[in-house]
């Protein structure tokens, strides 16, 4: 049994406003050419379901791996007044964060840093 449209028509609305509305449609692409007018939609039988073999062996799903920072733990350090403030004038100057400052002077002492870890992981 074929599904009739129940929508209440529109007032005013007759066969010339539908092919007005069907030109403007298709003159900015929003409905495609030769699109049947909505009087002589067919109701179509669904595709026959075709039958896919399953593959004989599927690995796990493993995500890509991505490099991720080294842990970290919390270092407390004590410094004088004048030096936290200048730290804090150059991180707000390269628009960076204090640590990346720090790591990147230990790096110049020669010590291990590895670049990830000098990354800027601050959500913006």
């Amino acid at each position: 049994m074929a599904k009739t449209d129940q929508r209440a028509p529109l007032a005013n609305f007759d066969d010339e406003d539908e092919r007005k509305l069907q030109r403007f449609g298709r003159e900015r692409d929003m409905i495609p050419v030769g699109t049947p007018q909505p009087s002589a939609v067919q109701p179509s039988a669904p595709p026959p379901a075709q039958a896919t073999p399953a593959p004989a062996f599927q690995a796990p799903f493993t995500p890509p791996s991505y490099p991720r920072p080294a842990k970290t733990r919390s270092w407390q350090s004590v410094f004088p007044e004048y030096l936290l403030d200048e730290l804090a004038e150059r991180a707000a100057a390269q628009k960076t964060t204090q640590k990346v400052i720090v790591m990147q002077a230990l790096r110049l002492l020669g010590c291990r840093v590895e670049d990830i870890d000098m990354q800027d992981l601050r959500k913006r």
